[in-house]
């Protein structure tokens, strides 16, 4: 059963007071791509300074062009946002497992059972209240031992009950809680999760990578195919403009067919086609 809120106990060296938690404890120490659009524009231009275009959503290549094109830079974010929180939660977790490792944690045994005794009320002068402290019966190298834990609780152990203790390996007969200490000496298992956090996050790193260099590739041979489009669209409109321009040019010799003039002789009107007047015989040159 749960006992509330635990607090450090009488002790003796760096461990003379403890906080930790069992249910709360108290005292205890610390679609279309603009972009693509206006990018490719922009390259068509330096690269076809005499050709001028003004819509290529309509052309086959374009859609292939935009979703590369894209892809490239969204992958790159992606990439550099993991990159901020992967680096993060791997330095914490490498941080807390060398913390663990290497100071107050390496100096406890691994966790053993022992079967609760006893319970006994007392002040704890670091919180100024008073908590349960149990007393537990454990082996140690096939040693018989009785000790009493240095953490309190807000409410008595079970006894009888079997608990998960730690003891310290200089001294046998210091002992605490195995919930204590994974909660408040090692860290639990949140180093762990923060180190599998920032793995992950790295392998995100190196997928966008990779598939930013990938839509790079295909954004190239894409943009390639729609320059060939669109020079083959610009060359046949100009074809198209040209032959149009040359039905319209003004045919003299037709006009002249049905043209008529007036004799400056005799007054008379007749067909331009004649070479003199056939009213007075004038000629018409």
């Amino acid at each position: 059963m749960g006992r509330g809120g635990h607090s450090g106990g009488g002790g003796r060296g760096g461990h003379s007071s403890f906080g930790g938690r069992r249910g709360g404890f108290s005292g205890g120490r610390g679609g279309r791509s603009n972009f693509a659009y206006t990018r490719y524009h922009s390259h068509f231009r330096r690269r076809y300074p005499g050709i001028v275009i003004t819509n290529v959503y309509g052309y086959p290549s374009y859609r292939a062009y935009s979703k590369a094109s894209s892809g490239i830079y969204t992958a790159l974010i992606l990439a550099f946002i993991c990159l901020i929180i992967g680096g993060m939660f791997l330095g914490f977790g490498v941080q807390a497992i060398n913390q663990a490792n290497g100071s107050e944690a390496a100096k406890y045994s691994d966790a053993i059972y022992a079967t609760c005794v006893s319970n006994e009320y007392e002040y704890s002068y670091p919180d100024s209240d008073f908590f349960y402290y149990s007393t537990y019966s454990y082996t140690v190298n096939g040693r018989q031992y009785e000790a009493k834990s240095k953490i309190g609780w807000d409410k008595p152990e079970e006894i009888g009950k079997s608990v998960e203790i730690r003891y310290l390996k200089s001294d046998p007969t210091y002992i605490i809680e195995n919930e204590y200490y994974l909660e408040e000496i090692d860290g639990g298992n949140s180093k762990y999760i923060m180190l599998a956090i920032g793995i992950i996050a790295l392998v995100v790193v190196v997928g966008s990578i990779i598939f930013a260099i990938v839509s790079a590739s295909k954004a190239k041979k894409a943009e390639a195919a729609l320059d060939k489009e669109v020079l083959a669209s610009n060359a046949q409109q100009s074809n198209s403009n040209g032959s149009a321009q040359s039905g319209e040019v003004f045919d003299m010799n037709e006009f002249k067919k049905d043209a008529t003039k007036k004799c400056e002789y005799c007054g008379s009107t007749y067909s331009a086609k004649l070479d003199k007047c056939p009213n007075c015989g004038a000629s018409n040159n």
